[in-house]
């Protein structure tokens, strides 16, 4: 499995499991076209895991649409990575 990870972050931790809620938070989707219900209505939308994968593959997006790049040195620690937080 392969997740994308974004890097601006708006003041969180500039560490992997800042990037990782970064990546995983509720965002608002207003407007949403129910096609089940034929109705219009605000929603939230996340991200969340199932089960942990067998193997993990994290790309950080360190670039923006405007070809701008992120500066900012993102720290890991491998040996303490636990993703189930991540999991719905």
């Amino acid at each position: 499995m392969t997740l994308a990870l974004p890097c601006s972050q708006n003041g969180l931790d500039k560490n992997l499991y800042g990037c990782l809620t970064y990546f995983s938070r509720n965002e608002n989707v207003p407007g949403y076209y129910c096609s089940s219900c034929q109705a219009q209505a605000d929603s939230v939308k996340a991200t969340r895991l199932w089960k942990p994968p067998k193997s993990l593959v994290i790309m950080l997006r360190k670039f923006r649409l405007d070809e701008s790049s992120e500066k900012a040195v993102i720290s890991f620690d491998l040996k303490d990575f636990n993703i189930r937080t991540y999991m719905h």
